[in-house]
């Protein structure tokens, strides 16, 4: 007891040191206080948390709909006081953030109304929502920041839902609506399905005789194939045939540009020919004038007369005939006949060849060639549609092409009936030139002799007179002139006729000559197309021989085709089944359809179908409570180290006392200074209105834990002096990671969560939990206390060893701490 007393009346007596020591009791309630104080509550002034929200969605209109998130999105923030919203522009919120002016930075991108409506797209959009944080400023705010950020997500997620719930609400109603018209449906399905089977059932037959007669299908294919070659070789001929033609259009075009150039010649001599007939009929019809009047005038004084006019006629006369005789036996006529006994021939194969044309022009000859046509490109590798295009384009070429040919081949018909027929009237005309040429070619052989026997009848009249004879005696001069006059006029008249026919023939010969270039034309083009079809024969005979491996296909294909129909008819068989059972669920669909009956709430329960219902099993008010226990323990801590670290443990108040003495001096100062400060904390405590959830195992709590503290600390300062308080930080240093104090020990690692039952301030922090909030439970209370009491005892025990056996090696009194151990001197 001396010695107690001794310890405190040095510390009494020392104004410094007792400053310090009262000091150092108020240093965790000031600790404590002050922290937790700053942190009291924070995240009730989040509403003085700057954050910046850059609107720059863009309005849309959707199904009629104005469409306009992000304005509705800042219209809530506005009403929002959970955080300082501050609505800006890109660049202002760049510059504050720059500026150090905001924590937090959020976007709303121009399409974030344009992704809200792409819930139901092939490839829906989220609306991303951006935001952008500065963890270096403070790291708890960017915290605090992306915890507001979500709660935003969430608003517009259950909105975007509510959305998207009505619309789903509307399509259900349409979706009652279609079940019942499904459901109806689905009956005339089952009845169509019945008949449906009934008409595989016939299509199955039908196939089996199709399976059949692909047989004969195919059979016919190979004839169709020799048939082709037959064909092609017939095409072969007839673009021989058809080169043969055009060379003969082209000499029939030669032919008749001749005779067509001839034509004005013909016209000449034809005029020339019925002038000198003209002239011969005059001068005839004037001898057998002249004849009968000499045969009346024989006796006449004037006979002499007479015969001298008659010599003169007969002189006229010559001139004629000889005239009419170079006209008539002309070499140009000849060659006209025979020019036209040519044509004849060549016009007879032209008609020969129109009228195959004509036939290869007719509606079956076009259908034949069309299908041939329509065949050779279904053989082909095109698809179906370029099947069908060209199919269509060659058809429309084809039969412009016909169309024009078939009105030059009515035009060429026309105009070789015409000059057929024309050619046809000139062989009359020619028969009675003809007859001319010999009567005047007979004239005028016969004609010196009469010459001769009018020159002997100025020597002898009665010799005239006989010559003369009379007009029905041919052999008599006076009968052949008759005769002559009279064959004369014949002629005459074939020449008139003949001179009437020549300019038909001419009109006939310039539309044979026009007709003849277009044939020309035509068969040009003739050949062309049967240089094509020849061309394509190879690529025919190609098309033919697929056609002929595709009916062996299809040979084998209807037999599978109709294997597949029987068994097509054993699927109706269920379809019918199934049509029945789908439309009875279908009526019953449409029933629990129209049971629906969806309100606001049930479309809110689909936007926010979770509700969060907090039964907490302690209730912690706020930050500065939740961080009490923590904060108190480490203050009461930090007090017993500081007064380690002033108060000079190892100095002796008595010399000559026992350690038991001394120790008891030195722990009745801890102890003091350790109830104090516990004493003095958390009375503080409470009137700074924290809320404790039992005071009594709050004030114990807190004189249990420091008591361990200073015994752990005293021991360590008086056995091992200044190492030892450095030990006492580093335990201070590891209790801060270990005990568990902010975060929860499994969120670190292995090595704080191994250590962390070894630490006194582990106990504590449970024990303080308990005492303010509660929820940690009576057990494990009672047993942090007991571990808390029991480092008291051990460390109080071993304290009282360590001053022992400094006392025996007369360490006592002796410290690193000079400073401090002048601060109290030995007593005189």
């Amino acid at each position: 007891m001396k010695m107690i007393k001794a310890e405190w009346k040095n510390l009494l007596q020392n104004k410094v040191l007792l400053i310090s020591f009262i000091a150092i009791l108020t240093i965790p309630i000031l600790y404590a206080s002050f922290f937790l104080k700053s942190v009291w509550d924070p995240y009730q002034q989040t509403s003085h948390l700057p954050v910046a929200v850059v609107n720059e969605d863009q309005t849309i209109t959707y199904q009629g709909q104005k469409v306009d998130v992000g304005d509705q999105l800042t219209a809530q923030l506005k009403k929002n006081h959970n955080l300082d919203w501050d609505f800006v522009s890109a660049d202002e919120a760049k510059k504050g953030m720059k500026d150090l002016k905001y924590y937090l930075v959020v976007k709303i991108p121009k399409d974030f109304s344009a992704n809200a409506v792409t819930l139901v797209d092939e490839k829906p959009k989220k609306m991303n929502l951006t935001y952008e944080t500065n963890g270096s400023l403070n790291f708890i705010a960017e915290e605090i920041g992306e915890i507001g950020i979500r709660e935003v997500e969430s608003q517009v997620s259950n909105q975007v839902t509510e959305a998207y719930g009505e619309a789903l609400v509307k399509v259900a109603d349409k979706i009652g609506g279609g079940m019942e018209q499904a459901a109806s449906g689905a009956n005339q399905i089952d009845q169509g399905t019945k008949k449906l089977g009934t008409g595989n059932t016939e299509i199955t037959d039908n196939l089996n005789k199709l399976a059949s007669s692909t047989v004969t299908f195919s059979g016919g294919m190979n004839q169709l194939q020799s048939g082709l070659v037959t064909y092609t070789n017939g095409v072969s001929e007839l673009d021989t045939g058809a080169n043969k033609l055009y060379a003969g259009s082209s000499q029939l075009e030669n032919g008749i540009n001749e005779l067509y150039g001839n034509i004005p010649a013909l016209e000449s001599g034809t005029s020339q020919l019925q002038s000198g007939m003209a002239q011969l009929s005059a001068g005839s019809a004037k001898l057998e004038q002249g004849l009968r009047e000499l045969q009346q005038n024989l006796d006449a004084p004037t006979a002499q007369q007479k015969i001298k006019e008659l010599q003169s006629g007969m002189n006229e006369f010559e001139q004629g005939l000889n005239l009419l005789n170079s006209k008539v036996n002309n070499p140009a006529i000849d060659n006209l006949e025979a020019k036209i006994k040519s044509f004849s021939p060549v016009l007879n194969r032209i008609e020969g060849n129109l009228s195959d044309l004509e036939n290869a022009l007719s509606p079956n000859g076009q259908q034949q060639y069309l299908d041939q046509m329509v065949a050779h490109v279904n053989s082909t590798s095109l698809t179906p549609t370029e099947k069908q295009t060209l199919i269509d384009n060659i058809t429309q070429v084809f039969n412009q092409q016909v169309s024009d040919h078939q009105g030059l081949l009515t035009d060429m018909r026309a105009d070789i009936n015409l000059v057929l027929n024309d050619l046809g009237e000139i062989p009359k005309g020619l028969a009675a030139v003809q007859q001319l040429q010999g009567g005047v070619s007979e004239l005028a052989t016969d004609f010196p002799q009469i010459k001769n026997g009018t020159n002997q009848l100025a020597g002898s009249l009665n010799t005239i007179s006989s010559a003369v004879g009379t007009s029905g005696n041919q052999n008599t001069l006076l009968g052949g002139a008759t005769a002559l006059n009279a064959g004369i006029n014949q002629a005459a008249g074939g020449v008139n006729e003949l001179n009437a026919k020549v300019p038909v023939l001419a009109a006939g010969v310039g539309k044979l000559d026009s007709g003849s270039k277009q044939l020309n034309s035509g068969t040009a083009q003739l050949v062309a197309g049967t240089d094509k079809l020849n061309a394509n024969s190879p690529e025919l005979l190609s098309g033919a021989n697929k056609l002929a491996t595709g009916s062996d296909e299809l040979e084998s294909g209807s037999a599978k085709l109709a294997n597949g129909s029987q068994t097509l008819g054993q699927g109706i068989t269920q379809l019918e089944n199934g049509s029945g059972e789908l439309a009875t669920k279908l009526g019953s669909a449409a029933n629990d359809f129209s049971d629906l009956n969806i309100t606001k709430a049930n479309i809110n329960m689909l936007a926010s179908p979770v509700k969060l219902d907090a039964k907490p099993y302690s209730v912690v008010e706020n930050y500065g409570q939740a961080l009490a226990p923590y904060v108190m323990s480490l203050a009461l801590y930090v007090g017993c180290l500081v007064l380690n670290f002033v108060f000079p443990i190892r100095k002796v108040s008595m010399l000559e006392q026992t350690s038991t003495a001394w120790w008891a001096s030195k722990v009745s100062i801890g102890l003091f200074a350790a109830i104090a400060m516990a004493i003095v904390q958390v009375s503080i405590m409470l009137l700074l209105g924290l809320q404790v959830d039992n005071i009594f195992e709050f004030y114990l709590t807190a004189l249990v834990t420091v008591l361990a503290y200073m015994a752990l600390i005293m021991f360590l300062a008086m056995a091992f002096d200044n190492p030892g308080r450095f030990a006492a930080m580093i335990l201070l240093i590891v209790q801060l990671a270990g005990a568990g104090g902010t975060f929860p020990i499994q969120l670190t690692n292995s090595f704080f969560e191994a250590i962390h039952p070894f630490l006194p301030m582990t106990y504590s922090i449970y024990a303080f939990r308990e005492a303010i909030t509660g929820g940690i439970g009576t057990n494990l209370f009672t047993q942090s206390l007991t571990i808390l009491f029991i480092i008291f005892i051990v460390f109080n025990a071993l304290l009282w060893l360590a001053m022992r056996i400094l006392q025996k090696k007369h360490l006592d009194g002796i410290s690193q701490l000079d400073n401090n151990q002048e601060l109290q001197g030995l007593e005189k």
